[in-house]
């Protein structure tokens, strides 16, 4: 009885074989194996013995195939495993015990075929490619094998044109049994289809996210809404929403309260609000919206209190306002609003403690307001009181009339600003006139020492005053911002015409 082939074995172009009876005792094949072209062959029963293919096995265009029962005892293949052009198979079921493949497994264009159930026992580590595309009614790819070859390896593949929940690699790893440690390795959402599973599979154990969340479209204008996402709570990575051609708000991501990482906004050309992120309180990164074409406020930023990072606000063509982020009381690093040629004010910036503006970069300025030709109100709370601070540095520029300047800005501000780390106290001092050309007046209401500083934080000249009124010539500094600073260490901010 046959057991074994050293070399290949190629059955084809059999008008009328129905299956392999006759080759019940056939163990291993020392090359490829090719099954093509049988039009009526219906399974593969008489291969129950085999059990090692030492090359490829082709399995193709034989139309009445139905099942691959018959090779239950294979367990190794050394090369690809193809399944190709089968119209009537609708399961792999049958190479249960397939636990090796040492090259791609390529399923494609088996119209009937509805789950790959029988493939799960692969070693997803023993697989160099995947393609699974043109399988019209291919809906369930999740099992074992399929799921940690992508998932945990992130292996090479190309997965389209399948049913749904089996039409892209987003899809498939949705619908695996992944989802206990809520995407350690984070995920990406390329496509409408996978941000809707995301919802109906509705898991509601995965309510943080414990990596990165991308939002980012393969196809343009396929992702419309993120509704799918409503279920999400806090995402302990970065979340990123780029390039998405048709999204015009961020409605779905209305349960979300916490990004602990970077929160990036860029690309989104119809993005038109951010309406959607009305419970996001807190940003443990830099937030950077930039390069969103028709984004025309940031509604739905209201409830924002604390960035523990950069705010950058650039190149947004629309933008008119950023008035809903009156509530955002600090950030941890530098503010830059640049090229955006709609907005007019900063206003909703006012409330940020000044103290809180500070790069972590040499290289970069606290403050940079540059190339926003109709901004001219820059002098809102937060930024007065910043530029008024020694060691704040700017880049102001380019900007309308009032803010085209550090030194307009400064004479915009209100003439005296006090900044105190502490408790503000009674102040000491009544200064007069502010702005001053040439001589200062100073009330004071005891004998003391106070000490003059320009705008970048450089000691000029200690000012003994007594109690009652002082005068002070200061025309021989050059125009600009000073500072006086009193023992208590409360600051008046003086400009010098």
């Amino acid at each position: 009885a046959l057991d074994s082939i050293g070399g290949y074995l190629s059955i084809n172009d059999n008008a009328t074989l129905q299956n392999f009876t006759g080759l019940d005792n056939l163990q291993t094949i020392g090359d490829y194996f090719e099954i093509y072209n049988n039009a009526t062959l219906q399974n593969m029963e008489g291969l129950g013995s085999l059990h090692t293919v030492n090359s490829f096995v082709r399995i193709s265009y034989n139309d009445n195939l139905t099942s691959l029962s018959g090779l239950s005892a294979l367990d190794f293949i050394g090369g690809e495993l193809n399944i190709h052009g089968n119209p009537a198979l609708q399961n792999l079921l049958g190479l249960n015990s397939l636990h090796f493949v040492g090259d791609d497994i390529i399923i494609e264009d088996n119209i009937s075929l509805q789950s790959l159930s029988g493939i799960e026992n692969i070693d997803p580590a023993t697989i160099i490619h995947l393609e699974i595309t043109g399988n019209l009614s291919l809906s369930f790819c999740s099992v074992e094998s399929i799921c940690d070859y992508l998932y945990h390896l992130s292996g090479s593949h190309f997965i389209q044109n399948n049913n749904f929940g089996c039409n892209s690699s987003g899809e498939v790893v949705l619908s695996c049994g992944t989802l206990v440690d809520c995407y350690s390795k984070g995920i990406t959402f390329s496509s409408q289809e996978e941000i809707d599973l995301f919802g109906l599979l509705s898991y509601e154990d995965c309510f943080e996210m414990s990596n990165d969340v991308i939002i980012s479209e393969a196809e343009p204008g396929n992702i419309t809404n993120l509704n799918g996402l409503i279920e999400i709570k806090n995402i302990q990575g970065k979340l990123k929403i780029e390039s998405n051609e048709s999204l015009p708000n961020l409605a779905g991501l209305d349960s979300l309260s916490f990004v602990g990482d970077n929160f990036e906004i860029i690309n989104n050309n119809s993005l038109f609000s951010l309406s959607g992120l009305g419970n996001t309180h807190t940003i443990s990164g830099k937030l950077k919206i930039e390069n969103n074409d028709n984004l025309q406020n940031l509604t739905g930023l209201d409830s924002l209190h604390y960035i523990q990072g950069n705010l950058l606000i650039k190149n947004n063509q629309s933008l008119a306002s950023i008035e809903n982020l009156q509530n955002l009381d600090s950030i941890a690093g530098y503010l830059v609003v640049a090229y955006n040629p709609t907005l007019t004010s900063l206003h909703g910036l006012q409330n940020i403690a000044p103290q809180s503006i500070q790069s972590q970069i040499p290289v970069n300025p606290d403050i940079a307001i540059y190339q926003n030709p109709e901004l001219s109100t820059c002098h809102v709370t937060s930024i007065c009181e910043a530029i008024a601070l020694p060691q704040t540095t700017t880049n102001i520029h380019s900007n309308a009339p009032g803010c085209a300047s550090l030194y307009e800005v400064e004479v915009a501000c209100p003439n005296i600003v006090i900044i105190s780390t502490d408790t503000p106290k009674k102040q000491s001092l009544h200064v007069y006139p502010n702005p001053v050309h040439h001589t200062l007046t100073i009330q004071s209401s005891a004998t003391q020492s106070i000490q003059l500083y320009n705008a970048y934080g450089i000691f000029i000249k200690t000012i003994n005053l007594s109690e009652g009124q002082n005068t002070v010539d200061l025309s021989h500094l050059p125009q600009g911002l000073y500072l006086l600073t009193i023992q208590d260490g409360t600051s008046i901010k003086i400009l010098k015409m």
